[in-house]
């Protein structure tokens, strides 16, 4: 398998279409397959390729892929199939990876006769980057002959440089981005093309020809162009494979957090399992109660190195995210569903029921530098005692005592 190094996720998904197109040219049809929630830099990266825009709707328990094979039997034959499958919130788990990819071997093989063939782009944009995860990568490079693993380090990621991007190809990747861009133009350019894209009329179109017109001018503005139709320098390049090398080998580093704070990787992993350990162990036990009076509060992560510490609740969300965003804890809810911003063909139009529901019930929880204070740091390992954790969970068993009087009454 084959390395690479992009200024973010986004130019490395628009490096392989663009490869893949040349690659694979005997397909009639090339698609790329996104869930329905995926950020919208994605789909609007891919518009630069010649693969049509299609997404799919996902599991509302695992938040993988809802019945792979009802989804590839939606394309026609003579298609040629990148699905882009996310791991959910950086909850890394191989046993389901592997999973996933004997369910797909096992599609192609049943829809080769109709020349149709499912690759797979594994979105490791939450993941935290380990020694161990790249490893399980490369240990089974027999096994993803036809995979690839794209990593972020940018805005909000788990190991947040604010630019760049690992990309693990099976493929020598020959094509390149028309541009150069070097590390410190990056995080600037990605604010550039957020207000540019959320500032346009795309959220309220609904009439498809308007809404192919809005794409085609954010697609043609020299900043969302330069965005994503770049390579990184080579200072830069290898600025990360000097990084990666050291999380392959062992060896600590210093970053530096958006807030301003320094920390070693060593700590940071350390850091993360902690606070989403104490999350676990506080909340369970309130979730236990609150069940208990049909007040449903569920833990959805499954691993210590979680991109959020997430949960779903079972009542209306957004009077628990108001009472939090009013004592200064925030939080997030990503990610809503972008499917229809971006779906012109009829023929891909869905309802996305659980995409759709899952946003509606679903809060990140900060578990990174956010949470971080000149206190919290100076106890030595022991992150028990930050005013952003102490203040979070105040407000929930606060608001759901308030809620169980109610429920009782």
């Amino acid at each position: 398998m084959d390395i690479y190094y992009l200024p973010r996720a986004s130019n490395s998904l628009l490096k392989i279409l663009l490869n893949l197109q040349n690659i694979f040219k005997d397909f009639k049809n090339m698609f790329v397959s996104f869930p329905a929630n995926i950020c919208y830099t994605f789909p609007l990266a891919s518009l630069y390729s010649n693969f049509k825009v299609s997404f799919y709707d996902i599991d509302y328990n695992t938040l993988y892929p809802l019945n792979l094979r009802d989804i590839i039997s939606f394309y026609p034959k003579d298609s040629l199939i990148l699905l882009i499958i996310v791991i959910p919130y950086g909850n890394f788990e191989a046993e389901k990876i592997l999973i996933l990819k004997e369910e797909i071997n096992k599609i192609n093989k049943s829809i080769r006769q109709d020349n149709k063939l499912v690759l797979i782009l594994w979105d490791m944009a939450l993941v935290m980057i380990t020694k161990e995860v790249i490893n399980f990568i490369l240990d089974n490079s027999d096994l993803f002959k036809q995979d690839f693993f794209v990593f972020s380090f940018s805005y909000a990621k788990q190991l947040e440089l604010g630019y760049g991007s690992l990309l693990i190809s099976p493929f020598k990747l020959d094509t390149n981005l028309k541009l150069r861009i070097n590390k410190d133009n990056i995080p600037k350019l990605i604010n550039k093309v957020d207000k540019i894209f959320k500032g346009s009329n795309i959220f309220y179109s609904q009439d498809k020809q308007n809404k192919v017109k809005i794409l085609n001018k954010i697609l043609n503005n020299k900043n969302v162009f330069y965005c994503y139709n770049s390579e990184l320098d080579l200072p830069t390049a290898l600025e990360l494979d000097n990084l990666v090398t050291k999380i392959l080998n062992n060896v600590d580093f210093e970053i530096k957090l958006r807030n301003g704070f320094y920390i070693s990787y060593f700590s940071l992993l350390n850091l993360k399992k902690n606070i989403n350990l104490y999350y676990s162990l506080n909340l369970k036990e309130l979730a236990k109660e609150l069940n208990s009076s049909n007040i449903y509060l569920e833990l959805i992560d499954n691993n210590l190195f979680s991109w959020r510490f997430n949960i779903r609740v079972n009542f209306n969300r957004d009077r628990l995210l108001k009472k939090l965003f009013d004592n200064g804890v925030f939080v997030s809810r990503l990610f809503p569903v972008v499917a229809n911003l971006f779906l012109v063909d009829p023929i891909f139009k869905s309802s996305f029921n659980n995409s759709s529901k899952h946003w509606l019930k679903v809060i990140n929880v900060f578990n990174n530098h956010l949470v971080i204070d000149n206190n919290f740091l100076s106890k030595n390992n022991i992150y028990l005692n930050s005013n952003y954790i102490e203040r979070f969970l105040k407000v929930i068993r606060d608001f759901f005592n308030i809620e169980i009087i109610t429920t009782k009454r």
